[in-house]
């Protein structure tokens, strides 16, 4: 499990994967996934980042099965009508969310029983035109702020914008689809480190101002948020 700015909601655990030694674990990661996944696995040529991919998936599949008591291979997944994976009706578990982002050697999973969540984990790149992509990607006001700060606080801005947009519409479960855009990351509150998200999109069924942001405690190239969409208010 991993650091975080502020205690999260009873029933939120995150854990951290570092993943390095992808490639070494292909063996047991096998044991973890499903028919469909380890043939997939098989025909897949190598590489480091497939290998990541199914080490992240086989670590999903483990702490699923354990909150379901079955076998990760045997914890039934589905895909959203946005790609979002979420568990199936026949695991009994209707209040149980999921979501898992991974970066270069870094994973971050999250089990949620309060509500929808979404995560993202990014390593800085640090030769990234960030305010090309903020102004391509963000709202005015985000991009302006990317653009005045400077040298390495610039790059730090725009990945922890990003995280915090990425978290929001991954929680939201309709992905990038929503629109970037369309609602703004503002600095946190006085005496508060949380960030929240203003100017939130039109959705009549999804408690959109209820939405919870938490930066995560990750190496110092990367930046991470957690979103979290409460059950109750």
């Amino acid at each position: 499990m991993i650091a975080h700015a502020g205690a999260l909601p009873t029933g939120v655990t995150v854990w951290r994967l570092d993943l390095s030694d992808a490639e070494a674990a292909r063996a047991v990661v096998s044991d973890y996934l499903s028919a469909q996944e380890r043939a997939q696995l098989a025909a897949d040529r190598p590489t480091p980042w497939r290998a990541r991919r199914a080490l992240v998936r086989a670590a999903l599949r483990a702490l699923l099965g354990e909150a379901c008591g079955l076998a990760g291979q045997d914890v039934p997944l589905v895909l959203g009508a946005n790609g979002k994976p979420s568990l199936d009706a026949s695991a009994g578990q209707p209040d149980l969310h999921f979501n898992v982002s991974h970066s270069a050697t870094q994973a971050l999973l999250v089990l949620s029983r309060a509500g929808a969540v979404g995560v993202d984990i990014e390593r800085h790149k640090a030769r990234r035109d960030v305010v090309a992509l903020a102004q391509a990607a963000f709202s005015p006001v985000e991009a302006a702020s990317v653009s005045a700060a400077t040298g390495g606080a610039r790059l730090g801005r725009f990945y922890r914008l990003w995280c915090a947009k990425e978290a929001c519409v991954k929680a939201d479960g309709r992905g990038v689809s929503l629109g970037l855009q369309r609602f703004v990351i503002a600095s946190p509150a006085a005496g508060s480190s949380r960030l929240v998200a203003v100017s939130l999109p039109d959705r009549n069924d999804t408690p959109w101002a209820a939405l919870q942001l938490w930066d995560l405690v990750v190496p110092d190239d990367y930046s991470a948020t957690l979103a979290i969409l409460p059950t109750s208010l």
